[in-house]
């Protein structure tokens, strides 16, 4: 991701941001498609016909590198939005949505949705984890008896 002024003068990179390694390949593939959120610090890239969105970390200095390969461990908050690939990303205009292709198929990517999904889901797996060691100490407390 660079930035440029109109004229064409002061260009600067702001992030690379790296994927898998693909079958043949010695260094993990790069993004080829890396856009800001019209408002906000995030941004989605296209890296391998996947689409990920990133936050954009505003540090100074050297160019930081964001590896999308394991999305949960990456250096800064990062996502993967497609399942099966996707082409011809755009942000809407409230950069609360992400639209892109796939075939002659449009998709629709809430983020908000997509992240109250994923924080239900974590807190089903935390209750079930609670309820199964719940039952085990009853099991101990039973044998104890």
């Amino acid at each position: 991701l660079v930035s440029i002024r109109w004229d064409g003068t002061d260009e600067k990179a702001h992030i690379k941001i790296k994927g898998i390694k693909t079958f043949g390949q010695k260094d993990p593939s790069t993004a080829s498609i890396v856009k800001m959120a019209p408002e906000g610090d995030q941004a989605f890239a296209q890296v391998n016909n996947d689409i990920y969105v990133v936050t954009v970390p505003y540090v100074g200095g050297e160019t930081q590198t964001i590896s999308v390969a394991d999305p949960s461990k990456s250096q800064f908050p990062s996502q993967k939005v497609t399942f099966l690939g996707g082409h011809f990303p755009i942000w809407t205009h409230d950069s609360k949505r992400i639209l892109f292709s796939l075939g002659n198929a449009i998709f629709d990517y809430n983020l908000d949705d997509a992240k109250a999904y994923a924080d239900s889901v974590k807190l089903a797996k935390e209750e079930e984890k609670k309820k199964k060691e719940a039952e085990k100490d009853n099991l101990n407390l039973i044998k104890t008896l």
